[in-house]
């Protein structure tokens, strides 16, 4: 156990002593279940972005329970990283150390200053490698909340399109966190109204700190009104609203050069590689989107995409890399589906249809051949005359598109003909040699 909030347990009435040994260790490591305790999983949907996805999930945290602390308030106890879930899709259900320290610190700072929030209860280290872009120290973390109630959970309840279940959700929010709306006329209205209040209080107690979340996304917003899911977080030093964090892209050589799209970049008073290089714009392809950066001092990256030429086989997998879960954005992960055709629904050549339930944090990154070879980049999901496609149904810039617009700026990117084939495992370190995170500021 390397942090353990005693202030808090104390709070929750549980015993700091007891539970910061070794039986509080096996519990908030998840080995052993505590007496009367039944983990749970919660679904939810989410807009994302922009866009909405009805099936998302905890793909690395189970709910062990509630409990009633000294001020006679119920907090739920979660476990986050702890293994696989019904909603970890491909993922392992772990963390790494890195993410749990940093929730840890941030929300108990956030806490400090006053700003509703999650709290931290332990940080726990795993004992085990978790493998990301490199083999990681595992780690787990014990997360306090109000509750886990987001606005995605309603999204996803709505989905059922069973209004009985939509009342017992609203029911049991109004009873758990806005008991005096129970009573009014249209309570349901009222609890809207409630929680549309919180949500501004805390949005703007956020800015008053200079804090941005990074990936505000309705499934990471809770109707009781408390900052959670510190993923892609940071605080802005000096204020500038066009501040944001960030997206991934690849290495084209071996100077360091990425390749990007221009809406990442285009209205960046400055732009970093890895928050550490800074860069500067050599390429704007305004018909395809694309951009090309050049880092102002050399870089020796671990690994350069190599794009490919041949022709692939309808139906081959294929991986887009990127960053589908708001709160895991240290590394890229991969999404997997299938080249379902070489050419766009309407015939067009410039882009290839994928057969991959895309999230909008996989917009813009590379997609993979099961060989690890670059057969394109991920365009973002649109809709056209209100008309929006079935979220398997994606497409990507054609190859040889990307090869003559850097061509014609002088760039020589990396090729290959060959149709290979390497494990996932490979595939993912592949992935994240050729990839880097690219901030605008």
């Amino acid at each position: 156990m390397l942090l353990f909030n005693y202030d808090l347990a104390e709070e929750l009435e549980l015993d700091p002593f007891i539970f910061s040994s070794d039986y509080g260790l096996s519990i908030f490591s998840g080995n052993e279940i505590p007496e009367g305790s039944t983990p749970i999983a919660q679904a939810y949907a989410g807009h994302q972005f922009g866009n909405f996805n009805p099936h998302l999930g905890d793909g690395r945290a189970l709910l062990l329970g509630e409990i009633t602390n000294i001020h006679n308030q119920v907090k739920d106890i979660q476990l986050k990283g702890s293994g696989l879930t019904p909603f970890s899709r491909r993922g392992d259900g772990k963390s790494a150390l890195g993410p749990v320290l940093r929730e840890y610190l941030i929300s108990e700072s956030m806490n400090a200053m006053g700003i509703p929030t999650t709290r931290s209860l332990a940080a726990i280290a795993s004992g085990e490698n978790i493998l990301r872009d490199t083999l990681l120290p595992g780690g787990v973390l014990t997360r306090i909340a109000s509750s886990h109630i987001r606005i995605g959970t309603f999204e996803y309840a709505s989905k059922l399109e069973d209004k009985n279940q939509i009342k017992k959700l609203a029911d049991y929010s109004i009873n758990r966190h806005y008991p005096e709306v129970a009573e009014i006329d249209n309570p349901y209205l009222a609890f809207f109204a409630a929680v549309c209040n919180e949500q501004a209080s805390l949005i703007a107690n956020w800015m008053a700190v200079g804090f941005i979340h990074g990936v505000m996304n309705t499934d990471n917003m809770t109707i009781s009104g408390e900052t959670i899911d510190y993923g892609p977080c940071g605080f802005m030093d000096e204020y500038h609203p066009l501040t944001v964090f960030s997206s991934i892209d690849i290495f084209i050589d071996d100077k360091g050069s990425v390749l990007t799209t221009i809406e990442a970049v285009q209205s960046c008073e400055r732009i970093t590689l890895d928050s550490a290089h800074d860069a500067t714009v050599i390429l704007s392809d305004e018909a395809l989107g694309i951009a090309v950066l050049k880092p102002e001092e050399r870089l020796a990256p671990l690994g350069v995409a190599m794009f490919q030429t041949g022709v692939p086989r309808l139906q081959a997998e294929v991986a887009v890399a990127g960053f589908p879960y708001g709160d895991v954005l240290v590394t890229p992960s991969l999404t997997f589906g299938r080249l379902a055709d070489l050419r766009g629904l309407n015939g067009e050549e410039n882009i290839k249809r994928l057969s991959l339930t895309a999230q909008d944090g996989d917009a813009c990154g590379p997609v993979f051949d099961n060989g690890g070879a670059v057969l394109g980049m991920l365009l973002p999901k649109v809709s056209t005359n209100g008309q929006v496609l079935p979220p398997e149904v994606s497409f990507s810039v054609d190859t040889d598109l990307i090869l003559a617009s850097l061509a014609g700026a002088g760039i020589t990117a990396q090729t290959t003909d060959t149709m290979a084939f390497m494990p996932p495992e490979t595939l993912t370190l592949r992935a994240a040699e050729n990839t880097v995170l690219v901030s605008c500021w």
